[in-house]
C-alpha cells in the first residue's frame, strides 16, 4: 500500500500528461473489487514473479550490483508492456517502467514479491476505478 501511495501522484501526473487515462464515470465498487483481485492473481502474479523474482535475483548475481538489477529489471518491465493497447506503445512503457521501479523497490523492501503484486493490483484497480 505504502508504494502505491508513493507511486499514485507520480503516474497520475504521467499519465495525465501522456493522454493515457481519460476520467469517465467512476466504476461501480464491485468491478474494481474484482479487478483488484482478479488482476492480483493472474496478471501481476506472473509479471512480478517473473521480472522480481527470477530476473532481478538472476541479474543481481550476475552483475554483483543490486542497482544495475533494478535499473535493467525495471527496464524489461517496461518492455514487456510495449504492446499495451497497440504496437508499439512507448508512452505505456515509460508508464510501466515507473510503475515497475515502485513494484521492484516494494518487493526489495519487504524481501518478497507480495509486496509489489500489491502495488502493482492497486495501481490496475484505480485505474478500473477511474477511467470506468
Amino acid at each position: 500500500m505504502q508504494h502505491f501511495l508513493y507511486f499514485a501522484p507520480i503516474g497520475l501526473g504521467l499519465a495525465w500528461t501522456m493522454k493515457l487515462v481519460a476520467f469517465t464515470r467512476p466504476a461501480p465498487a464491485w468491478l474494481v473489487v474484482a479487478s483488484f483481485f482478479g488482476f492480483l492473481w493472474t496478471v501481476a502474479l506472473s509479471e512480478e514473479f517473473f521480472i522480481w523474482g527470477v530476473l532481478q535475483g538472476w541479474l543481481g548475481g550476475w552483475t554483483r550490483s543490486g542497482t544495475a538489477a533494478m535499473a535493467f529489471s525495471t527496464l524489461i518491465f517496461g518492455l514487456i508492456h510495449l504492446g499495451f493497447r497497440g504496437f508499439p506503445n512507448w508512452r505505456w512503457v515509460l508508464m510501466a517502467g515507473v510503475l515497475g521501479w515502485f513494484c521492484g523497490r516494494a518487493r526489495n523492501q519487504a524481501g518478497s514479491i507480495r509486496a509489489g503484486m500489491v502495488t502493482h493490483a492497486l495501481v490496475f484497480a484505480a485505474w478500473r476505478a477511474l477511467s470506468g
